[in-house]
């Protein structure tokens, strides 16, 4: 919830300034709260690691743990990048951007996709 007063601030000084025709410095506020918030978001995504290394140590889930962090990689960047296009008004290329995510996460599942109909196979037969 912090992220986000910090955000709301950061829009309302990036605001007034280029309501004041300070365009330069809307966009380098801009560009200095966004690399704040990814350095404090990257911080806070270590746990996320030390937690999927801890789980894919144990028990077979070292191939799930590895796609479920490239797929949420995949997804966190894929909609970052689909936002910078909107923003800067290129909503046909946000969309190709996203439609590309989406394959690249549907080829990323079908390898755990084809082990789970096999396992359905050799229960059902």
């Amino acid at each position: 919830m912090r992220i986000c007063g910090v955000v709301f601030c950061a829009l309302a000084a990036a605001l007034l300034l280029r309501d004041r025709h300070r365009a330069v410095a809307a966009v380098c506020v801009s560009l200095a709260i966004v690399t704040a918030l990814v350095y404090c978001a990257s911080s806070q995504l270590s746990g996320f690691t030390e937690t999927m290394n801890k789980l894919s140590e144990g028990g077979g889930f070292a191939d799930y743990a590895v796609t479920l962090t490239k797929a949420l990689g995949i997804a966190y960047v894929t909609g970052a990048a689909t936002e910078v296009c909107k923003s800067c008004g290129e909503g046909g290329l946000a969309y190709a951007v996203s439609l590309g995510g989406r394959a690249e996460l549907l080829l990323l599942a079908l390898p755990m996709v084809s082990k789970l109909l096999g396992i359905a196979s050799e229960i059902l037969g």
